[in-house]
């Protein structure tokens, strides 16, 4: 949930109550923003087959060489239990900031 709380924070203040869907939204969101920065800041040294099938050697923006090699970025669409297989499948998240003496699951039992 720490992760999830990285992704989510900017956009909520302490105490908000989160839907199962904004969560996901805002972590693709996230992880879009993420690859928009990892595209053009990374470079790379990559050796693969080409368009034509021969091997070839490439340096340059990660973004150049996807493009180049005809590769798929990582997946930014993820459902809250692809990322957590414990995921109980709350529909509701309440958005928390600061440090708690109990911990998260004993929080959802009381409710």
């Amino acid at each position: 949930m720490s992760d999830v709380e990285g992704y989510v924070g900017l956009f909520f203040t302490d105490g908000d109550i989160l839907d199962k869907e904004t969560v996901e939204q805002n972590i693709e969101w996230g992880l879009g923003d993420c690859e928009e920065f990892m595209l053009d800041f990374y470079q790379v040294n990559y050796e693969g087959k080409n368009e034509k099938g021969k091997d070839e050697e490439f340096t340059g923006t990660l973004r150049d060489c996807l493009r180049k090699f005809n590769m798929a970025s990582f997946k930014k669409q993820w459902k809250l239990e692809d990322l957590n297989e414990n995921w109980k499948g709350y529909e509701e998240y309440i958005f928390n900031d600061t440090e708690s003496e109990e911990s998260y699951e004993d929080i959802f039992d009381k409710y």
